[in-house]
């Protein structure tokens, strides 16, 4: 969310929060995590702006052992549930802190444009963003296991197709950590169904948007956003295409997100990204 700009600054501050939970597994693993979000842009001209930011925020995850079998259970004809697991785990749930730093570039053909009410305009983010500076422990086990540091590159472009109400939205992602690689394209077919109000102001926009995603050797998703105004909604299918096919049976798992931003996307007089 954009704070309000000082009259006669370049620069404006910007605020966010997160908050994520999973849940997986015959073990009931659960990952939760909730943070918040501070940065501050400089308009480097009228159509583009850069910005850097710090994030910060609190993690726990937890797990429940009776759903799990043991080799040290098995006695030599079947599972035996009355026999030690031979593991020594010395929490069953743990809590860390988290942070984190990033940057970005943004492009917006018609920002600050308050004449031209335009269903598609061009526009174009990269940024990158490293994750768990702190290197918190993330371990069941009590050992000196640390989490490894996360680089991330992304991008983004939105082109649109003629002068009507459709455009292609192309994006990437390039993940490193420690010894993990993970790379992912999209591509989505984006269509205006309400261009915002110029003159009232009534209709504040709404858009909808369908297309794959890929994981580079291992998934394929097919995603869909419903934009309308400050809110979007997002869902997602995926489906392993790697050799964990064979444990998954084919079947993927979906995901939904929720998403609020302010200003108004749709607005073409938005001074920060579209």
């Amino acid at each position: 969310m954009q704070l309000k700009q000082k009259r006669g600054k370049a620069g404006f501050f910007a605020l966010g929060i997160n908050f994520f939970s999973d849940k997986a597994g015959d073990a009931k693993l659960k990952s939760s995590q909730g943070g918040l979000s501070v940065a501050y842009h400089i308009r480097t001209g009228q159509n583009s702006i850069i910005g850097a930011g710090l994030s910060g925020g609190l993690g726990q995850r937890s797990i429940d052992p009776g759903g799990l079998q043991w080799g040290e259970q098995y006695d030599g004809g079947g599972y035996n549930r009355q026999l030690p697991t031979g593991e020594s785990l010395t929490a069953q749930s743990f809590t860390f802190l988290d942070m984190g730093l990033g940057g970005v570039w943004h492009y917006n053909s018609n920002s600050g444009d308050q004449n031209v009410v335009a269903n598609q305009s061009t526009q174009a983010t990269l940024g990158f963003g490293y994750f768990h500076v702190t290197r918190p422990t993330y371990t069941f086990l009590g050992a000196e296991e640390q989490l490894y540091a996360i680089l991330v590159l992304s991008g983004n472009a939105r082109f649109a197709l003629g002068e009507g109400n459709t455009a292609i939205v192309p994006s990437f992602q390039y993940s490193k950590q420690g010894p993990s690689l993970e790379f992912m394209l999209g591509a989505m077919l984006r269509y205006v169904l309400t261009p915002t109000s110029k003159v009232t102001g009534i209709n504040k926009g709404s858009a909808i948007s369908l297309g794959p995603v890929l994981r580079t050797k291992d998934a394929v998703a097919i995603a869909a956003l419903i934009e309308f105004g400050h809110m979007a909604v997002a869902f997602s299918y995926d489906l392993n295409t790697s050799d964990l096919l064979k444990a998954s049976n084919g079947k993927g798992a979906f995901e939904l997100a929720l998403r609020f931003v302010d200003p108004n996307p749709f607005n073409n007089k938005a001074r920060s990204r579209d």
